[in-house]
């Protein structure tokens, strides 16, 4: 038997049907949208905070001497240095920089000038284009861009050419020196170091805090060294925890309209249901009927719902950059995604509520009905 006209003809029979879709559609798109947005945002953040590697830095401390080898053991630990004692710049009186040491990869984009890097031929060091300065005065430092200075701490002396400024929004005193100069001063003078104070960089940011608790295990104090990005690791937190509240949310109220939906239209139309049970129609079939027809009426609703979704979703994106200052990228396939996973949850839940609902399908009586 041909279940398919029925199902269409009583989609259009039934007199909510209108309400229902409206109603449907919009907490799709509704809910549609929220999760969108909150993983484009999550996404931006997450490659954001990855991609920063100050959110990965660890400074630690002791009060005995650092053993850098075994921080080295540690997995997930990238990188591990000594930090350096503290130079002054020979004829600017009140500027105080500590050498940073990283690995090349590690190091931050400039704001102009040329990178250090593993096959410099000479001593070179990059900058930070601001610093605080005695009295809490800031002190530019572009103006060295390209020249030869020379650096002092007590006894050690060191000429470096400065290669480029990195921009340095904390304004901390921390400059990088390439690893030709780090030999060099390792050589002069292996005090150049402070053994108690180091620097470690971790692989991901996940790991953070298990090797702050590793540490401390070992009798290392630590914390994350620059605190610039903690905005960005709370956002990402907080829409974490959004996202899961909203799946939540969207779930629930989608499993409430479907067996609405599903109730009303055994309850409105049970005459319906008899006259199919009168003419041959087995529960079964009739089982088939409402089942597509709530189907159809979820289908229409997605498929309508992800074209008027694709028209604001530009629109929201452009809004969230202005408020948030970002760049964060419309992603139309995150889109598709959600829609399509809603496609097989809902689908799914109908399976489910049809299947709990066959009961009530089966107790409708077309001898009773067909008398009232």
């Amino acid at each position: 038997m041909n279940l398919i006209l029925p199902s269409v003809m009583g989609f259009f029979y039934n007199k909510k049907v209108k309400i229902y879709f409206l109603f449907f559609s919009i907490n799709i798109i509704v809910f549609s949208l929220l999760i969108y947005i909150c993983l484009l945002i999550d996404s931006h953040y997450s490659y954001k905070i990855e991609n920063n590697v100050s959110n990965r830095t660890l400074a630690v401390s002791s009060e005995e001497e650092i053993d850098l080898d075994k921080i080295l053991d540690i997995e997930h630990v990238k990188n591990a240095y000594y930090r350096f004692v503290t130079f002054g710049v020979d004829g600017n009186d009140g500027i105080n920089l500590t050498i940073n040491y990283k690995s090349v990869e590690e190091l931050p984009t400039l704001k102009y000038g040329e990178q250090l890097s593993e096959n410099d031929d000479c001593e070179k060091i990059i900058l930070p284009e601001k610093i605080i300065g005695k009295e809490r005065t800031i002190i530019n430092l572009e103006e060295l861009a390209g020249e030869k200075i020379k650096l002092s701490a007590g006894e050690i002396e060191f000429e470096a050419l400065v290669s480029g400024v990195f921009e340095n929004k904390n304004l901390s005193n921390m400059f990088y020196i390439n690893s030709k100069l780090y030999n060099k001063l390792i050589e002069i003078n292996n005090n150049v170091c402070n053994k108690r104070n180091a620097f470690l960089i971790v692989d991901e940011y996940k790991n953070v805090d298990t090797i702050m608790n590793m540490l401390e295990n070992l009798g290392y104090n630590s914390n994350i060294y620059d605190t610039t990005g903690k905005n960005d690791i709370n956002i990402y937190q907080i829409t974490v925890l959004i996202i899961k509240v909203l799946i939540g949310i969207a779930l629930v109220s989608n499993l409430i309209i479907i067996s609405i939906i599903i109730d009303s239209m055994l309850q409105d139309e049970r005459q319906y249901i008899a006259i199919l049970k009168a003419i041959g129609y087995r529960v079964k079939d009739i089982v088939k009927i409402i089942r597509n027809r709530t189907l159809l009426l979820i289908g229409i609703s997605i498929i309508i719902s992800y074209i008027i979704s694709m028209g604001v979703s530009g629109i929201i994106v452009n809004l969230l950059n202005n408020v948030l200052s970002e760049n964060i990228i419309l992603n139309i396939k995150i889109l598709l995604m959600i829609f399509a996973i809603f496609i097989i949850v809902l689908f799914f839940i109908t399976y489910i509520l049809i299947f709990i609902k066959r009961a009530k399908i089966k107790n409708i009586s077309a001898i009773e009905l067909l008398k009232e």
